[in-house]
């Protein structure tokens, strides 16, 4: 959530939205929703770990399954919260320079 609101300080229309669904396919197709992640080339497979879906999907896939480890959740729920907390602190940077210009 907060990496979308960091994005969306950017947007100046409704056409920039339509860039926004150039960063959401990849990471729908790469993020194991549909496909294990293991089945891509080694060189895209470190691409989709770094992709927010994936942690989500691996998180929630770990608990339904019963396999979640405490060490597993606390790095997934760690990179979700640091991501989102790096989105919150750019878009009030973006609002701040905005409303003071």
């Amino acid at each position: 959530g907060g990496l979308g609101l960091a994005v969306t300080t950017h947007v100046r229309s409704w056409v920039d939205f339509d860039k926004i669904q150039l960063a959401i396919m990849p990471m729908f197709l790469f993020s194991a929703t549909f496909f294990p992640v293991e089945q891509l080339p080694a060189w895209l497979r470190g691409a989709a770990y770094l992709t927010p879906l994936w942690h989500g999907v691996d998180l929630c896939r770990d608990i339904v399954l019963g396999t979640a480890t405490a060490g597993s959740t606390a790095v997934h729920v760690g990179y979700l919260a640091a991501l989102s907390a790096l989105g919150v602190l750019l878009a009030a940077h973006t609002y701040r320079r905005r409303l003071s210009s």
